[in-house]
């Protein structure tokens, strides 16, 4: 319409269901409960987007061969933001850092992370297994996997300011 292609809106008079709230930020006895009843290899990346507020696709594919050992970070070329071009650069701390070693073993390649059989993570079944948790530790349906990295913005947001937290 701006550019004078269409004389008025296409869609303008389609209905669009609200976009799904992830306001919620869970509360510690409620990451304790996921973290309790989760499988071995489910515990290691939950913890991992706790440490960094990634988002779940992010560490669900990132490689060995993204992660720098010696400046402590994963380097990851493709990624949801990369319209500004830059990399994403994800933080790794100490208590990550013996996550990671578990994960990756002897491994030179391939994915960091890897799920009880041994297979690729995906952002649906890291999302459908929070869910089935969650559902089992009777937490409220408005807890969803995303809210991980809510709660790790907010953190660093309150101790460090919003530019340490972009």
């Amino acid at each position: 319409v701006e550019q004078k292609h269409l004389k008025h809106r296409l869609l303008d008079n389609i209905w669009k269901p609200r976009g799904k709230l992830r306001e919620r930020i869970p509360t510690r006895s409620e990451l304790k409960a996921i973290l309790r009843i989760a499988s071995p290899a489910f515990r290691r990346i939950y913890r991992c987007l706790i440490y960094t507020g990634a988002r779940p696709g992010e560490l669900a594919s990132a490689q060995i061969e993204d992660y720098d050992r010696k400046a402590h970070i994963i380097v990851l070329k493709k990624h949801k933001g990369q319209k500004t071009g830059r990399t994403r650069r994800i933080g790794v701390g100490m208590k990550m850092q013996s996550i990671l070693r578990c994960c990756i073993r002897k491994r030179q390649t391939g994915l960091i992370f890897l799920n009880d059989h041994g297979r690729k993570w995906t952002t649906e079944t890291l999302s459908h297994t929070y869910h089935r948790l969650r559902d089992k530790a009777r937490l409220s349906k408005d807890l969803v996997l995303y809210c991980t990295r809510h709660a790790t913005g907010t953190a660093i947001c309150k101790k460090f300011g919003i530019y340490a937290a972009s």
